[in-house]
């Protein structure tokens, strides 16, 4: 089957952060996505989020790479083995255009579409989030501005 290598984005804006929500809250997830073989990871996710979210941003900072294989972890993201590498963007403009908006499906479930939204900061601890396993470095980010651990591995203790 392979690796799947995908590029996601961490774009926080006026004390709210930009997330995929999947069908109506089920799970909310970062947007990006795979990278194709004539792009940069920083350009594969500035090309992800204008597709699913219609935003125009730029690539500030490498935070982590989260790594997982569908054997030993209950994942939403699909089967297979993944790397997923996150990064902090900004928006380079707060104009939005719909039309070009490619909504997502979930790999277990086709009829759930994913759609963009702002997300208060605060709820964070509370939503469901894909991958949970870095939702306390990735708030501990948001707070103070480290990220560690840089690696992320999905072993058998992530899963939900």
């Amino acid at each position: 089957m392979g690796i799947r290598l995908s590029s996601r984005a961490v774009i926080i804006h006026n004390s709210q952060i930009l997330l995929n929500q999947m069908g109506d809250g089920i799970y909310f997830n970062f947007p990006g996505g795979q990278i194709e073989e004539t792009e940069t990871a920083p350009e594969a996710v500035v090309r992800e989020v204008f597709e699913e979210t219609g935003y125009s941003i730029t690539v500030d900072d490498y935070i982590c790479t989260y790594e997982y294989e569908s054997n030993h972890c209950n994942h939403y993201e699909g089967g297979g083995h993944r790397i997923n590498i996150f990064f902090k963007c900004k928006l380079t403009s707060e104009m939005k255009n719909d039309l070009l908006i490619q909504p997502d499906s979930d790999p277990s479930d086709s009829t759930l579409k994913s759609k963009p939204k702002w997300v208060s900061l605060s709820e964070l601890t509370t939503i469901p989030i894909v991958p949970s396993a870095i939702r306390e470095s990735l708030i501990k980010y948001i707070d103070t501005g480290i990220f560690e651990p840089k690696y992320f591995e999905c072993t058998k203790q992530y899963i939900e």
